[in-house]
């Protein structure tokens, strides 16, 4: 049996607290393991596990290794197959789980402990070793907590692009437009990254390398911004009633900072925003609300229809 997650990066970790216990186990070491617990617990059984309780506590988590499925293979990679002792999971494993999870959306504390965790592992391991692993687990996650939305693609012209993006969010402004009214220079900072007199809303990696770090960050918080207004802050201010939507713009900024770390954005970009998430976090200006109300109030940007309606 292979114990993973906050308890085996605890080895290598001494400071961190330790709600429950993850382990990996077959079916019948599972049930061996559980049969020694006193009556003081109560089990509950899922598809993929076993969740043991005290007091209505989470104790333990027992994934089950199975039908060749992505534990089963941690398990064997860690020579703790068919053995009823416990093991902890190496650097590399737990690196690889963790990661699996990192493109997840999911609420702020549970995304920003998981990125404390993988930004931690990333430092000792420096990559993925198990990258067929990482994938496999990714796939099995999916299929546990449904598939996780794909990022956009972004070789279509810009109009396309983001009314297509746009989903379930209302709206009213035009991308480009808050993009002009959050940049740092003369033109937003994605501008950098695309061709000149480009239509596309495609982004060159290679373009991306020629940067500074500062135009880097300043990209990504500009994004940060304006999707935050896009989703939350905008529909707040038009529609009290929108209430999938908060008005705190500290709160918008850190949701909207996290869908580019998982899966509104990919590839360096969003490698970059993970890599930077904390430091964004710290340093992003709790006044870009109010820069898009003066720009509005003076006329610098109009809403694109007379009032909110779903795209």
């Amino acid at each position: 049996m292979l114990i993973i997650g906050s308890h085996a990066l605890r080895i290598y970790d001494s400071s961190r607290s330790v709600k429950d216990i993850d382990i990996i186990g077959t079916r019948r070491e599972i049930e061996k393991f559980i049969e020694k617990l006193d009556g003081s617990h109560t089990i509950e059984y899922k598809e993929h596990a076993a969740l043991v309780r005290r007091d209505k506590k989470l104790i333990y988590e027992l994934f089950y290794a199975e039908n060749n499925n992505s534990f089963e293979s941690y398990l064997m990679l860690e020579d703790a197959h068919d053995t009823y002792e416990l093991k902890i999971a190496g650097l590399a494993t737990l690196f690889s789980i963790k990661k699996s999870h990192i493109y997840f959306p999911t609420n702020l504390p549970k995304f920003e402990k998981h990125l404390k965790d993988y930004l931690l592992l990333l430092s000792m391991v420096g990559k993925d070793n198990l990258l067929g692993y990482t994938a496999k687990h990714q796939k099995f996650n999916e299929k546990i907590r449904g598939k996780r939305l794909r990022t956009p693609k972004l070789n279509k012209d810009s109009y396309k692009f983001f009314k297509e993006s746009s989903g379930p969010v209302q709206y009213t402004f035009i991308h480009d437009e808050l993009h002009d009214v959050m940049s740092h220079g003369d033109k937003p900072r994605y501008t950098l990254m695309q061709k000149e007199n480009s239509t596309s809303a495609f982004c060159y990696e290679s373009l991306w390398n020629e940067m500074s770090n500062q135009h880097k960050l300043e990209a990504v918080l500009e994004e940060a911004y304006v999707i935050a207004l896009e989703r939350h802050l905008i529909p707040k201010m038009y529609n009290e009633n929108f209430e999938t939507s908060f008005g705190n713009p500290m709160l918008a900024f850190k949701w909207a900072l996290m869908r580019i770390c998982t899966n509104l954005c990919s590839g360096f970009f969003r490698e970059f925003a993970q890599l930077n998430y904390f430091h964004l976090v710290n340093t992003f200006n709790i006044n870009y609300a109010k820069k898009f109300e003066e720009a509005l109030a003076e006329g610098r940007i109009k809403p694109a229809k007379g009032k909110l309606v779903k795209s």
